[in-house]
């Protein structure tokens, strides 16, 4: 029998925990173009540490927040 996840990444080409961020960052892009902080984007999008956040954002869109932000 094949786990949740493994059945997750056939179909979707990457594990459960790599779409949760994919989602998270992608709202985050949203928010931010929006208008929100970084500080209120990074809470609402679910991480707890905002240097995690500043990371996690660079390495999947290759600019920081603010880079983004005033972009």
């Amino acid at each position: 029998m094949q786990s949740l996840n493994t059945i997750f990444q056939t179909v979707y080409g990457m594990t459960i925990k790599q779409m949760q961020v994919t989602l998270r960052v992608n709202q985050a892009k949203r928010m931010l173009r929006s208008g929100y902080t970084i500080s209120e984007t990074s809470t609402a999008c679910g991480f707890e540490d905002y240097f995690y956040f500043l990371k996690v954002f660079k390495n999947k869109t290759g600019m920081t927040p603010s880079e983004y932000k005033n972009s």
